[in-house]
């Protein structure tokens, strides 16, 4: 559990004095190689997920476990890779920097909190807390009936948030583990792992319908579209169900 020290109050802000500005340059993101677990409790006794991050200078990965299942996404040098579990062995998909559609722009070391620089929050400095034998420095920031408070090492690594909503429902984001041991291995695919490249099958299709009658490429791009979306709506996270349909699509 975390633990608390004195707390500070008495510098508050609803936009751009010295506390404010504080919290705005912590939340521009960590600094440094480091890997961190999350216990993710969202109060009800039965959702409690585990995420990990890792980060180091241009390579990111983070690791979602819940439920039994787990999902890992690696953002290396612009190729993305989404990796599966089934069952004792992993399958992932992947999609290079040169490839279409890839959504390496969307891939960031963010955090799922609201944007606290937003006008109307009234923050404040809200002493240390002890968290996975790291002191963290904390600021409250309350919007109306909602209460957060944000807890980052000196590194600016997210240690600790907690939420209490409007309606009195309470979530609690806290780190298990903290290191800036971070190496080389860490970003490498899970052993085994079979490795389809989406990109590529991509490119087949769309050389496939440039080929095609009058070789335009138009029309059969947008009805592949619509299937992939469809895929990603009906199937999600599940990489085995995707990979299926995706096949559908290609014919």
């Amino acid at each position: 559990m975390a633990g608390c020290s004195g707390q500070n109050t008495t510098d508050t802000s609803s936009g751009g004095n010295g506390v404010f500005d504080e919290v705005a340059k912590t939340f521009t993101g960590p600094t440094g190689k480091h890997k961190v677990t999350y216990e993710v409790d969202y109060g009800d006794g039965n959702m409690v997920k585990t995420t990990t991050y890792y980060l180091n200078e241009n390579k990111i990965r983070i690791d979602l476990t819940s439920a039994g299942e787990t999902t890992k996404t690696y953002s290396v040098d612009g190729t993305i890779t989404m990796c599966t579990k089934q069952g004792d062995s992993f399958t992932c998909l992947t999609i290079s920097p040169t490839d279409i559609n890839n959504p390496a722009s969307d891939i960031e070391y963010n955090f799922p909190e609201d944007n606290i620089k937003e006008s109307g929050y009234i923050l404040s400095r809200d002493g240390t807390i002890t968290v996975s034998e790291h002191t963290a420095k904390c600021y409250k920031a309350s919007y109306g009936e909602t209460i957060q408070r944000y807890c980052f090492s000196d590194e600016n690594v997210m240690l600790y948030t907690k939420t209490i909503t409007e309606e009195g429902d309470i979530v609690i984001f806290e780190a298990k583990e903290y290191s800036t041991d971070v190496s080389e291995t860490d970003f490498l695919l899970p052993s085994g792992a079979e490795v389809v490249d989406l990109g590529k099958e991509l490119q087949d299709l769309q050389n496939d319908l440039g080929n095609g009658v009058g070789g335009d490429t138009t029309a059969g791009m947008e009805a592949l579209g619509e299937c992939y979306s469809g895929c990603d709506a009906q199937y999600g996270s599940d990489t085995e169900a995707l990979e299926g349909c995706y096949g559908s699509c290609l014919g």
